[in-house]
C-alpha cells in the first residue's frame, strides 16, 4: 500500500506518505486536539512491545469476511 502511494503520489519515502496522511487527517478535523498524538504513541508502544500484525494478512481476511457477508455466509 505504501509503495502504491509512493508511486501514485510521487512520495520519495514511506515516511512522506504517512506524514501526508496525518496532515490530511488533521486538516479535516477527524480527531480531537491531542487525540492523534495519543493514538500514535499507543501504536509506537505496541510496536516497541512487539505487538505487530501482518497488514496484508489483515486486509486479506477483511476482504474474505466482507465477501462472505455479501454472499450471505458467516465468515
Amino acid at each position: 500500500m505504501l509503495e502504491d502511494q509512493m508511486k501514485r503520489g510521487g512520495y520519495p519515502t514511506p515516511d512522506d506518505v504517512i506524514r501526508a496522511g496525518i496532515a490530511s487527517v488533521e486538516l479535516h478535523g477527524a480527531f480531537e486536539p491531542g487525540e492523534l498524538d495519543r493514538l500514535l504513541a499507543e501504536g509506537e508502544a505496541d510496536v516497541a512491545a512487539g505487538h505487530l500484525h501482518d497488514g496484508e494478512a489483515f486486509f486479506r481476511q477483511l476482504d474474505e469476511s466482507s465477501a462472505a457477508r455479501r454472499q450471505g455466509r458467516t465468515p
